[in-house]
Formats: structure tokens, C-alpha cells, sequence
């Protein structure tokens, strides 16, 4: 619609993220049978509520070789995940589906289902970029990015991430 400019927004809408595939677990000495480091081969399973998304961001062509824009993107994580609903979960079993204990050379049975509680904040991540075109085969970018991270409440999370970060690329 413009002759200099685009503009594009977007909205992702929250959405459950699964994963599971085969793994080991490295127990310590502590938890073995035998006083020696066990590794036992497991199931691993992970769910996690990834949040809505919106996005928006200009773009505009200055001339035949020069293009600059800028965009912001915002994560309502609090929306999501900002109470029991947003917690990781993670399932570990044995290859046989059941709970890593006795039979696995574990003093004590370890419950398959594990769970990492997060209460987060949202987030925002900015972002600056441009791109000159030297030559007709060739290109140089340069994006600057400012990220507010999705810091998790400290009483309740042991996975605490940076609160904000710079990144160029």
C-alpha cells in the first residue's frame, strides 16, 4: 500500500508444545545401588504452553541499494503461563514406561513425572536492521536486537533466565 514502506503484523495464539523421544539419566552416587555413577536409558517426555505472540515491524527499500527497518515483538507469557497452567512437564521413565527405581540400580524410585514451575512476566524483543547491496551478487546486513526477557518469579522457579539482553548479527 506504500510506496516506501511495508508493514506487516502478525499474532500467533498460545498453543501446547510437545516433545518426547529416547534419553539417559546419569544418576549420582549417592542414589545408586551399587555406590558406582549408574546411567540409565529412558523415555523423556516434555510439555510446555508456548504464549501469543504479536509482532510488528516496518520495512522500507530507501533506494536501489539501501533498506532499513525496525519491529517489535511481544510475548504475553503471563497470559499463559502465569500460573499452574504454564508449568513444564516433563516425563521420565524407564524403556519399559515405568518409574527409574530398584530395578534400574536407584535406591529410591524417581517420579516419572516431574514438574518445573514458571510464573512469567512477558516479554518484549526489539529489533533494528538494515542491508546495503554493494554489488548486484551481493548483500551486507546488519540487525541489532534488544531483548526483555521472559524473567520467571525467583520464589518459584529454578530456571531463571537473564532479564535483558543485546545482541548484534
Amino acid at each position: 500500500k506504500f510506496k516506501k514502506a511495508q508493514v506487516g503484523f502478525s499474532w500467533d495464539h498460545a498453543a501446547p508444545f510437545s516433545a518426547k523421544g529416547d534419553g539417559s539419566v546419569d544418576i549420582p552416587v549417592a542414589l545408586s545401588v551399587s555406590g558406582e555413577p549408574v546411567n540409565v536409558l529412558a523415555k523423556v517426555t516434555f510439555d510446555q504452553t508456548m504464549p501469543d505472540v504479536a509482532r510488528l515491524f516496518v520495512h522500507s527499500k530507501l533506494n536501489e541499494k539501501w533498506t532499513a527497518g525496525a519491529g517489535v515483538e511481544y510475548q504475553l507469557w503471563n497470559v499463559c503461563c502465569g500460573d499452574a497452567e504454564g508449568d513444564l512437564i516433563i516425563g521420565l521413565t524407564n524403556t519399559e514406561g515405568k518409574a527409574i527405581g530398584a530395578a534400574d540400580g536407584v535406591s529410591t524410585d524417581i517420579s516419572a513425572t516431574q514438574i518445573n514451575p514458571r510464573r512469567l512476566w512477558n516479554s518484549a524483543n526489539f529489533h533494528l536492521l538494515t542491508s546495503v547491496k554493494p554489488t548486484d551478487k551481493s548483500w551486507v546486513g546488519l540487525r541489532l536486537g534488544y531483548n526483555q526477557n521472559a524473567v520467571p518469579d525467583y520464589a518459584v522457579s529454578p530456571a531463571n533466565l537473564d532479564f535483558e539482553n543485546v545482541g548484534v548479527m
